[in-house]
C-alpha cells in the first residue's frame, strides 16, 4: 500500500497526462501538414463554364494527390498557445505535487494520532489496574471499619470511569486504524499492524532561522498559480494575435483524369502552389469580446496569486503560533511529569517504611498516569503541528517556476 494507491491522487495524476496530451495537441499545430487523397467527383458542367460540345454535361473527375499546408504564424499565434498550455500542464503538475503534500501530511498526522491513542490507552491500562488494586484495598478497610461504605462506592465509580476511558481509546484507535486505510487506499483494513512506538518531538525537523517570502514563494499551491498567470498571458497574446493578417502557404501534386484508366499515365499529373490572406474585418465583436475574456481571465489570476499569498502568510503565521505555543506547554507538562514522579518516589518510599498505607501509592501513581497522559497527548499534537508546519512551508516542493518578472 502506498500514497499512489489513493483514489482522489489518481484523479489529479489522470488530470496532469491530460493536460500533457494537450500540450502536445498545441505542438502539433506549430509544424506543416501533409494530407494524401483518392476519389472520384461526377460533376455536372455550367453552361457558362465550357461549351458542352466540349466535354458533355456531365462528367467524372477521378484524382490522388499529395498536399501541403502550412501557416507561416507571423504574429506567433500558436506558440502563445503553446506556452498558455504548457503553463497550464505545469500548473496541473504543480497540483499535483500539492495533492501529494496534503495526502502525505494527512497520512503523518493520522498516524501520530494512532501512536498518541496507543499510549493513552497503555496509561489507560495501567490506571485501571491501580483503580482495581485502589478498590480491592478500599474493600479491605471497609471490611474493618476503617472507612465508610461510600468510599467504596467513589472506588467503584472511579474505576468504571478509568475504564470507560480505555474504551473510547480502544474504540477511537479502530476509527484512525480505518482512516489510516482510506487515506493510503487499502481501504478500512490495513493489512498491517503498527506497533507504538515512543513519541519524541525533540528530534523533529529544524525550523530555518529566516521565513522570507522567496522561501513560501516555492509552495506549491504559490508556484501553480504563477504559472496559471504565465498561460493566462500567453492566452492574451494568442487573443490580440487574432486582429492581424494570416497568411497560409498550400501547395498540391497529385494525379487527375476524366477517364479511370488513364489516371496513372504521367500526363495526369498536376499540381500547384499558392498563399492565402486573411484578414478579420467585421465580426460582430467576437475578436474584441474574446479579448476580453482572456484579459479578464488574467486580472483573475493575479488576483487569485495576491491572495494565495496573503493567504499563506497567515497560515504559516499561526502555525508558528500553534507551534511555540504547544512547545511551551510541553515544556511546564515534562515538569509537573517529573515533580508527580518524584512524589510517587516519596509515597513508595514511606509505604516501605511503614510510615503510610499503600493508598498514598496508588493515588500518587494515578496522578502520575494522569499528568503522563497529558504529556502524550501534547507530543502527539506537538508532532502534528510539526507536519502540518512542514507542509505550510512548502514540504520541499521542487520545481521550476516563473519569476516574479515572467510571472507579472
Amino acid at each position: 500500500c502506498g500514497l499512489a494507491d489513493n483514489a482522489g491522487l489518481r484523479v489529479v495524476a489522470a488530470r496532469v497526462r491530460r493536460s500533457a496530451e494537450l500540450t502536445n495537441l498545441a505542438g502539433a499545430q506549430l509544424g506543416a501538414e501533409l494530407n494524401t487523397g483518392t476519389g472520384i467527383q461526377r460533376r455536372h458542367l455550367s453552361e457558362n463554364l465550357l461549351p458542352r460540345s466540349f466535354l458533355g454535361g456531365t462528367i467524372n473527375i477521378f484524382d490522388s494527390a499529395v498536399t501541403l499546408d502550412y501557416d507561416l504564424d507571423w504574429w506567433d499565434r500558436k506558440e502563445a498557445l503553446l506556452q498558455a498550455a504548457l503553463g497550464e500542464q505545469r500548473v496541473a503538475e504543480a497540483e499535483h505535487a500539492e495533492a501529494q503534500l496534503l495526502l502525505a501530511t494527512a497520512v503523518v498526522v493520522t498516524y501520530f494520532r494512532l501512536q498518541g491513542q496507543l499510549a493513552q490507552a497503555q496509561l489507560a491500562d495501567q490506571a485501571v489496574a491501580s483503580r482495581e488494586q485502589l478498590l480491592r484495598l478500599t474493600r479491605q478497610r471497609v471490611e474493618h471499619g476503617l472507612d465508610r461504605e461510600i468510599e467504596t462506592h467513589w472506588a467503584e465509580t472511579a474505576l468504571a470511569n478509568t475504564r470507560n476511558q480505555l474504551l473510547i481509546l480502544l474504540h477511537d484507535q479502530k476509527m484512525t486504524r480505518h482512516q489510516l486505510g482510506i487515506l493510503l487506499g487499502t481501504g478500512p483494513d490495513l493489512p498491517m499492524e503498527l506497533e507504538q512506538r515512543p513519541l519524541s518531538p525533540e528530534r523533529v525537523f529544524p525550523l530555518p532561522g529566516e521565513l522570507t517570502l522567496n522561501l513560501l514563494g516555492r509552495r506549491a499551491d504559490v508556484a501553480a498559480q504563477r504559472w496559471r498567470i504565465q498561460a493566462m498571458s500567453h492566452r492574451v497574446d494568442a487573443a490580440e494575435a487574432l486582429f492581424y493578417p494570416d497568411i497560409n502557404l498550400s501547395a498540391f501534386i497529385g494525379l487527375q483524369s476524366l477517364n479511370l484508366g488513364t489516371l496513372l499515365e504521367s500526363s495526369s499529373l498536376t499540381g500547384g502552389a499558392g498563399a492565402a490572406l486573411h484578414l478579420p474585418l467585421f465580426d460582430g465583436g467576437r475578436l474584441v469580446a474574446n479579448l476580453g475574456v482572456e484579459r479578464a481571465a488574467l486580472d483573475e489570476a493575479i488576483a487569485a496569486y495576491q491572495q494565495t499569498l496573503a493567504e499563506v502568510a497567515r497560515e504559516v503565521a499561526d502555525q508558528l503560533e500553534v507551534w511555540t505555543s504547544l512547545q511551551h506547554s510541553r515544556e511546564i507538562q515534562h515538569a509537573a511529569v517529573q515533580a508527580t514522579d518524584r512524589a510517587l518516589r516519596f509515597a513508595d518510599s514511606r509505604h516501605q517504611e511503614g510510615l503510610a498505607d499503600e493508598r498514598e501509592t496508588l493515588l500518587s501513581r494515578l496522578e502520575s498516569l494522569r499528568q503522563r497522559t497529558i504529556l502524550a497527548q501534547l507530543d502527539e499534537r506537538q508532532l502534528q503541528a510539526a507536519a502540518i508546519l512542514k507542509k505550510v512551508l512548502g514540504g520541499g516542493f521542487q520545481y521550476p517556476y516563473p519569476t516574479h518578472d515572467q510571472s507579472t
